[in-house]
């Protein structure tokens, strides 16, 4: 007979294509498989990415380990200065623990996806039943309140 930590040590080696979260991981879960993982915050303002941040954060040892990229998802802006400073936060936190995430902003009635990456940053893949428009942004609140109001000014937000 041979014990549990061997039999998810077998485990993780029969399913090596996988990635294998070990036992707890999810509470009373002994193991979760999965082929990709992406770990998403919902926020419903752009005030809320400073929040979101911060909760993605205590995931990140989880991510470097799996190569798991993070996302904060909100809606569009009231108005696009709003959303700036929001942004830089993300990014910035993001850059100093070296992880991988975008901000997608979801609008629901275009049934579209705007997500925001720094420039050169490499897309996430992932494939979802709405459109999908990659914006890729300087790390700077001047190029950041400018593309935003490009994205939003034919919505009437400014």
């Amino acid at each position: 007979m041979i014990s549990e930590y061997h039999l998810y040590k077998l485990l993780s080696e029969i399913f090596r294509k996988y990635i294998v979260f070990p036992p707890s991981t999810i509470r009373n879960v002994d193991y979760l498989l999965v082929r990709e993982a992406i770990i998403i915050e919902v926020k419903s303002s752009f005030f809320g990415i400073y929040s979101a941040t911060k909760q993605l954060i205590d995931f990140v040892l989880v991510s470097k380990i799996y190569d798991l990229p993070l996302i904060a998802l909100t809606l569009p802006p009231d108005r696009p200065c709003e959303a700036v400073a929001p942004i830089l936060f993300f990014f910035k936190t993001l850059r100093e623990y070296k992880i991988n995430g975008e901000i997608w902003i979801l609008e629901i009635d275009k049934e579209n996806i705007v997500r925001l990456l720094i420039k050169g940053q490499k897309p996430i893949q992932i494939d979802t039943i709405y459109r999908q428009s990659i914006v890729e942004i300087k790390f700077d609140s001047k190029s950041i309140k400018s593309t935003l109001s490009k994205l939003f000014e034919k919505q009437g937000i400014t």
